[in-house]
């Protein structure tokens, strides 16, 4: 039990240290271009937003017309 949980919990953190790695590459989320820390919040969640529009594909539809 205790060794899925810890298979189960890797797994999930691994993704996330991943795309914390991915979002420290942006340019805009470097140390030095971040601009104000009150701003900070605001810029992340653009960049977030941003990277899901690129990286989004379009399902097809099942439906017949």
């Amino acid at each position: 039990m205790e060794k899925n949980c810890n298979r189960a919990h890797s797994s999930i953190r691994s993704a996330v240290e991943r795309c914390i790695g991915h979002l420290e590459n942006w340019k805009i989320l470097a140390e030095d271009c971040c601009g104000p820390l009150d701003r900070f919040p605001e810029t992340l969640a653009t960049v977030v937003q941003l990277e899901l529009l690129r990286t989004w594909t379009p399902t097809r539809s099942t439906t017949s017309e």
